[in-house]
């Protein structure tokens, strides 16, 4: 069931309430209220499902909603896996791409900076500026962000290191910058959604918690 299809969120919100435990409300409550969209997430041809659902599980447990993801022809992705993503997948919102210039367009459309990792990035990921619209972007496992990404980014940023290794996973690189963006904007107390958004999420996460064929069965009753 798309949430774009309900007419009344509130009203969906009420009628489906009953169906849920007081516990898993009180859990949704906090969850959406710690939740951030003001920060994003982009990955750009990332070939292994196992490092995607690593990123979207730090996703949910760092608090981020949205990632966007760009795939080209001939990418392929292993089926999920509950032993990466913790069946974190749920709980976030993934935006498919097919066009690393159209996506970036929309983002930037809707008034977020990109920032891109980068090897030779001066800038390092203490220095992001984390209070403004962001989208964090990694590239794939092998070649890392193209040409094309850095390009149309506004900045590149690193991960420092002090080791012998000059590089880390993806799903390690995006854990980190998601930890540092989490801690920068809930060590502020900083509130990123709006309430129509708060019901928004509320919504999808009542309908994720009692199943979509269920509760367009509940709505259609109402």
């Amino acid at each position: 069931m798309c949430i774009r299809n309900v007419t009344n969120v509130k009203e969906a919100i009420k009628a489906l309430s009953a169906y849920i435990t007081d516990e898993r409300k009180l859990r949704i409550q906090s969850v959406v209220s710690k939740r951030i969209k003001s920060i994003a997430v982009l990955v750009e041809d990332v070939k292994d499902s196992g490092n995607l659902n690593a990123i979207t599980r730090s996703m949910d447990a760092f608090g981020f909603q949205d990632i966007h993801q760009i795939t080209y022809p001939g990418t392929f992705l292993n089926k999920p896996s509950m032993r990466t993503d913790g069946g974190s997948r749920q709980w976030v919102t993934l935006h498919d791409w097919y066009d690393t210039e159209k996506c970036v367009t929309h983002l930037k459309s809707q008034g977020y900076a990109i920032g891109c990792t980068h090897l030779t990035a001066r800038r390092t990921i203490q220095e992001v500026d984390f209070k403004r619209k962001l989208v964090l972007a990694f590239g794939n496992e092998a070649r890392g962000v193209t040409d094309d990404l850095t390009r149309l980014s506004d900045f590149t940023f690193s991960i420092p290191m002090v080791g012998f290794v000059s590089s880390l996973n993806v799903s390690v690189c995006a854990a980190i910058a998601l930890y540092h963006a989490s801690m920068s904007l809930h060590g502020e107390g900083m509130a990123s959604l709006t309430d129509e958004e708060m019901d928004s999420l509320t919504l999808q996460f009542y309908l994720t918690s009692i199943g979509e064929e269920k509760a367009r069965t509940i709505l259609s009753n109402t």
